[in-house]
């Protein structure tokens, strides 16, 4: 009846094997590996430069600019609330395979509601070194929390 549609059914081990091949790490994989280090130094030194010197320095001194950031901000609530519901009704399937994807559905939720804040309370305000790694540490924490409770079997 269904002898046109095969389906290989893998061994775990088969599985592990081919999610956990190792990377290429030839010239090329170093070369752009090493070229996005060196972006990332750029834009965290001028990002620290807004952070220190406020918006100034960014030429963002208009109503047009200034929708660029809100409409980030909205972005990332509208995403984040998406993510919610898309976990609250994968939730009420009770359905057993679907429980990782609630799982990862709600670490999205969480993820992008913390960027949200932090667009907010980076693009508005001016803040020092000291108070921007504390606000960073409690982030950072606070997804290691969340991703020790995420249990995927």
């Amino acid at each position: 009846m269904n002898d046109t549609l095969s389906k290989e059914i893998l061994s775990d081990e088969q599985i592990d094997q081919d999610l956990l091949k190792n990377i290429n790490w030839g010239n090329k994989f170093k070369l752009w590996l090493a070229f996005l280090a060196v972006s990332l130094i750029i834009c965290l030194y001028y990002y620290y430069q807004q952070i220190e010197h406020g918006l100034g320095v960014t030429g963002l001194n208009d109503y047009v600019s200034w929708g660029i950031y809100i409409s980030n901000f909205v972005f990332f609530v509208a995403t984040s609330l998406i993510g919610m519901l898309i976990s609250s009704v994968l939730g009420l399937m009770n359905v057993s395979w679907v429980k990782p994807l609630a799982r990862i559905a709600e670490l999205v939720a969480v993820a992008f509601a913390m960027v949200a804040f932090s667009r907010l309370l980076f693009g508005i305000s001016q803040l020092s070194l000291p108070m921007l790694l504390l606000v960073f540490y409690y982030y950072i924490s606070l997804y290691f929390r969340i991703l020790q409770s995420v249990e995927i079997s």
